[in-house]
């Protein structure tokens, strides 16, 4: 595969082929010399979030054994709702949980009891049903201080936490990212100065012009990891996965998602998928 590919790969019915690293499910593997990307295209939500599930485990007690623990960053958004929740069900081994690190992606400037508030819904969800040690939780703070401490304060914990595991490469094992319909991922938005940021791991974000300004992960850090994942679903992201995984002129913020020693999978549903010219 040249370093300008794309590989689409529908998954259905599990079963283990040797030939990838992964268990894949009736793979059909299209491939299109365009862009660097795995793409892999399930039948509904409910299949990417077991498919999900079972890379957590796998990569998670991979980190473990080589590191001693997992580091990971979590989205909020509706999307991986159910990916959380699946996840919640599997909460049988204290021993794994008690060496999970979670961090969060991005988080509105709100109260923590918000309906908006991201980390709320994570631990309404998944969080609040484990058996992870309260410390593990590495919530971004967004009571009481302006945003620019806010991200200040979560940057330099961030560094301190990584830098006391020996992650002298600040890269976290896995990130769970979204798409939005405008192109954003984390709360990396276009036009906004964030998506230029350079030195900084953590921004604050007051140009997005939402309801709520923001506090996200910057692409510095993003691209450290080891191990991305986009969770996208629905109809109304078709266009937008259209755009961004098929013209590399289009420079929406996802576009820069390129990690640096790690890999980047797009998980998508059929319905998220629809426009895509290779399924033609």
């Amino acid at each position: 595969m040249t370093t300008e590919s794309i590989s689409i790969i529908k998954l259905n019915q599990q079963y283990e082929n040797l030939s990838y690293k992964f268990l894949i499910f009736n793979a059909v593997i299209v491939e299109k010399h365009y862009m660097e990307n795995s793409i892999y295209i399930f039948e509904n939500s409910e299949k990417i979030a077991e498919y999900l599930v079972g890379k957590w485990f796998e990569i998670g007690k991979a980190a473990q054994q080589k590191n001693g623990n997992f580091i990971t960053a979590l989205s909020g958004g509706s999307t991986p709702e159910i990916f959380y929740n699946k996840l919640s069900a599997v909460n049988n081994n204290s021993l794994f949980w008690s060496n999970t690190h979670i961090f969060q992606v991005d988080e509105r400037l709100t109260p923590h009891g918000s309906s908006d508030n991201n980390f709320k819904m994570i631990n309404e969800l998944l969080l609040d049903k484990l058996r992870i040690p309260y410390d593990n939780l590495h919530r971004m703070e967004t009571e009481n201080c302006c945003g620019k401490n806010s991200a200040e304060e979560y940057e330099n914990k961030l560094r301190f936490f990584l830098k006391l595991n020996r992650r002298t490469s600040l890269n976290f094992d896995l990130i769970l990212l979204g798409l939005g319909e405008d192109g954003h991922t984390a709360s990396l938005f276009p036009d906004s100065i964030a998506i230029n940021e350079e030195n900084h791991l953590i921004s604050f974000v007051d140009d997005c012009n939402k309801a709520h300004d923001r506090i996200t992960m910057t692409f510095p850090l993003i691209n450290r990891a080891d191990n991305i994942f986009f969770m996208i679903i629905g109809e109304n992201k078709a266009e937008i996965v259209k755009k961004v995984l098929e013209n590399k002129k289009n420079m929406f913020p996802a576009n820069q998602v390129a990690p640096v020693n790690g890999s980047c999978l797009f998980l998508l549903d059929k319905s998220a998928a629809s426009l895509l010219s290779e399924l033609d």
